[in-house]
């Protein structure tokens, strides 16, 4: 019987697109070691913006922080979806993922200088790690002529955009910051500019699916570990109950999280038109950038609980960015085809609950705000469930 890894130590072998309809298109062992790059920039990431609001300086870290999530979610996007185009797993095509493996860590590395204000490290490591992707594009584009117009585009336009975030290094401040948003802007056209250029479907339904599914437990974890972190706090203290219920709370939510987007939010909007694609795959960057930042509401809610200091600000890191998963997962489901308009618009109200109920709770402590947070979110899963079951949902 020939070994498992013969196929795979040719240095190159052809790489055409992939077959869309493929049955049983799971994610690689090496698209999974890639995920793990990203677990280190979610906690970095979280830490930071738990540090800003516990030093009073909420807005100012919640902007940081939405800044610098974006290169984060970028780096592991333009990967996933060329992975779900072009995947042969020969050698040089390891190889290359190592390098950008290499520059997802060097960005996380970078995360705390970038969120005090110095981006040259950022800048420069998130450029390496979209060197290879060029590469590999162009390799795509040599070995299947008939989309050769689709890979070449993808090609040319992280080539250019590369070029734009390094040029930003030398322009003054108050204009770089106008010049980011700018480069994003573009950065988000270039895959619906290669998209027109294509001849068919370049990507994988269920495989895309799953990767976005993956890259929501990557930011899970952070909640996991803030969980962890709260109850072993309490005994540290001697079985501190405010401590045990902030860790159980937490861990409700995320597994309330965790329900709500894998029994309601699928990919039939992916197959409904490539603007929907768009805005399917774009929209995730709310549900990715609020489920790490609810990490960084149970670090402030553990350090509020030490520090005796819980105002309005730790209040809204706590219910904020769970509102904003909520009503960002509500968003991504209306765009399915017969969505309930009703539905919607109950899931929104439940985002604005939340936030209610963490201002509200504030009196009571970061452990009463905790559970109230938790315990919209538990019903709104059990009100989701039992309308499924009842077969009322699209």
């Amino acid at each position: 019987m020939t070994e498992p890894s013969t196929r795979v130590r040719r240095w190159s072998r052809p790489m055409p697109l992939r077959d869309h309809t493929e049955p049983h298109r799971a994610s690689t062992p090496l698209e999974l070691l890639f995920d793990l790059c990203f677990v280190v920039s979610a906690a970095i990431l979280a830490d930071e913006l738990a540090h800003a609001v516990s030093a009073g300086h909420g807005l100012d870290g919640a902007i940081r922080y939405s800044l610098l999530f974006v290169p984060v979610w970028w780096t592991w996007m333009l990967f996933s979806w060329f992975g779900s185009a072009f995947d042969n797993d020969d050698v040089t095509y390891r190889l290359l993922t190592l390098v950008q493996m290499l520059g997802a860590l060097g960005i996380a590395a970078s995360m705390p200088s970038a969120f005090h204000g110095n981006y040259v490290p950022l800048t420069l490591t998130y450029a390496a790690a979209r060197i290879p992707l060029v590469l590999l594009w162009t390799r795509g584009a040599r070995h299947h002529p008939a989309e050769r117009t689709f890979a070449m585009r993808y090609a040319k336009g992280i080539a250019g955009t590369t070029v734009l975030w390094v040029a930003l290094l030398a322009v003054p401040l108050p204009i770089r910051y106008v010049g980011f948003v700018v480069v994003i802007l573009l950065e988000l056209f270039v895959p619906q500019w290669a998209v027109k250029g294509g001849n068919r479907q370049a990507f994988h339904l269920g495989h895309i699916t799953e990767r976005y599914g993956l890259f929501t437990l990557i930011v899970l974890g952070e909640s996991i570990l803030a969980a962890t972190m709260a109850i072993e706090g309490s005994f540290e203290h001697g079985v501190t109950l405010p401590l045990l219920l902030i860790g159980i709370a937490v861990l409700v939510s995320a597994f309330a999280v965790w329900w709500l987007y894998f029994d309601f939010v699928d990919g039939r909007a992916l197959m409904s038109s490539n603007r929907v694609a768009f805005l399917w795959g774009y929209g995730h960057l709310l549900v990715f950038a609020a489920i790490g930042a609810m990490g960084a509401g149970a670090q402030v809610a553990v350090k509020a609980y030490e520090t005796h200091e819980f105002g309005l600000g730790a209040q809204l890191a706590m219910g904020l960015p769970a509102a904003v998963c909520v009503a960002a997962m509500a968003w991504i489901r209306s765009l399915s085809i017969g969505a309930s308009l009703f539905l919607t618009a109950v899931r929104m109200a439940s985002a604005v609950l939340i936030v209610l109920g963490a201002v509200l709770a504030g009196p009571g402590g970061p452990a009463a705000t905790a559970g109230v947070v938790a315990l919209v979110m538990v019903v709104h899963a059990a009100a989701e469930t039992v309308w499924r079951g009842l077969r009322i949902t699209p």
